[in-house]
């Protein structure tokens, strides 16, 4: 999280404890259906991610089409930080 723009040491340690915790809350909620049901799948790599997004305020339909590139490009054993991590790129790259 570092690498990214505007995000020195002390704010990447928040923001993992932050999903940490968020991430937790997340996993023990009512699932429902449609896209945000996505987090709820057997591949706990992609739910932490996920999760993790979802805790930073953006929408599933946003990361999710990211998150499954993200996993195509990185590979299917990449840890959810880097899955995060590109996501967080892609956003900021659309945006400019």
């Amino acid at each position: 999280l570092t690498k990214i723009p505007g995000i020195g040491k002390k704010t990447a340690q928040r923001l993992i404890l932050e999903l940490k915790d968020k991430a937790a809350n997340y996993y023990h909620q009512e699932v429902g259906t449609g896209p945000a049901a996505v987090f709820s799948g057997p591949d706990p790599i992609f739910r932490d991610a996920f999760n993790g997004l979802l805790s930073l305020g953006y929408s599933s339909e946003e990361v999710t089409p990211l998150l499954v590139n993200g996993r195509e490009i990185l590979g299917e054993e990449s840890p959810a930080e880097d899955l995060i991590r590109f996501v967080l790129k892609e956003i900021a790259r659309a945006r400019r």
